[in-house]
């Protein structure tokens, strides 16, 4: 599979890390290259590289990570999305598929309803895709990227909100070949947002998944 993985992490949110290998193990195609984008720190995991340059500022540290990815296409996630379904092997040939025919840049996974509130402009294959107009162009939501386009979008210096808010504005109007897949079934938790708050259910979800 033309496909790797890397997880955006630091060493403030290294505590999400184990539970994330965890789920990523139960619920992502094993054989897949995983890379963990860090800083200083590691956590126990086998079968996972990590790229740990430092105190560098997050564009930088995922850069640096991208930069290591040999195939064509990268499933980029940071540490705080905890999967909750299977994501099969199958699955992501079907994604990649559809992407290399429609010279696709992004495929966002999306869990239904779409709180987002992406526009869109027509839907192939029950995917749709983004218009130019749409907000979030570029997030920090689990998607699959061409790699060297993910490397353009990301600067040096931004952080995941400028990534998320600048680079939106600055592919306004020009990138049409972002696209949705609107899935069935909620495939991941958001386990905190910005500030380390954890979300509303989030004692539920580790007991559901046999976790603490």
């Amino acid at each position: 599979m033309n496909l790797s993985i890397v997880i955006g992490t630091c060493d403030d949110y290294l505590e999400y890390m184990p539970n994330s290998i965890s789920l990523m193990n139960k619920y992502l195609p094993r054989e897949l290259r995983k890379i963990v984008a860090g800083e200083t720190e590691t956590v126990q995991s086998e079968d996972y590289e990590w790229y740990l340059p430092g105190r560098e500022s997050w564009g930088k540290r995922m850069r640096g990570a991208l930069e290591k990815v040999d195939t064509k296409y990268v499933f980029f996630t940071l540490d705080d999305y905890y999967y909750s379904q299977k994501l099969s092997r199958e699955f992501f040939n079907w994604l990649l598929l559809f992407m290399d025919r429609e010279k696709a840049n992004k495929l966002c996974l999306t869990p239904v309803p779409d709180s987002a509130g992406y526009k869109y402009m027509e839907t192939i294959d029950t995917i749709k895709r983004m218009s130019p107009t749409s907000n979030w162009l570029t997030s920090v939501q689990p998607a699959i990227w061409r790699t060297d386009h993910l490397l353009n979008a990301l600067e040096d210096s931004y952080s995941p909100w400028d990534f998320e808010i600048t680079g939106s504005e600055k592919l306004r109007y020009n990138e049409t070949r972002h696209y949705v897949i609107k899935l069935d079934e909620q495939v991941y938790f958001n386990f905190v947002r910005q500030g380390k708050n954890k979300t509303e259910g989030w004692d539920n979800f580790l007991k559901q998944e046999g976790l603490s």
